[in-house]
């Protein structure tokens, strides 16, 4: 069981969210559980990490309105 099985199935407290969304060195299938779960706290600190993976900056860039786009331009992924 990986990672981002924990997440989908919800294992995981918030805090140890954040946590994991902030490790510059966690797989992108993680990447994508974090940014796909509903806390939005832990997409922030995704989108401000140096080490996301193309496919979690767009599956962030893709939810709506536009706080997560402005974190992921301010934090340099996107110009």
């Amino acid at each position: 069981m990986s990672l981002a099985d924990h997440i989908e199935n919800n294992d995981l407290r918030n805090s140890e969210l954040n946590a994991l969304a902030k490790v510059r060195f966690i797989d992108e299938e993680t990447q994508l559980a974090i940014a796909k779960q509903p806390y939005r706290l832990a997409k922030v600190h995704l989108a401000a990490n140096e080490g996301i993976a193309d496919a979690a900056k767009e599956e962030l860039w893709n939810h709506r309105g536009y706080v997560l786009k402005s974190d992921l331009v301010s934090a340099g992924h996107y110009v």
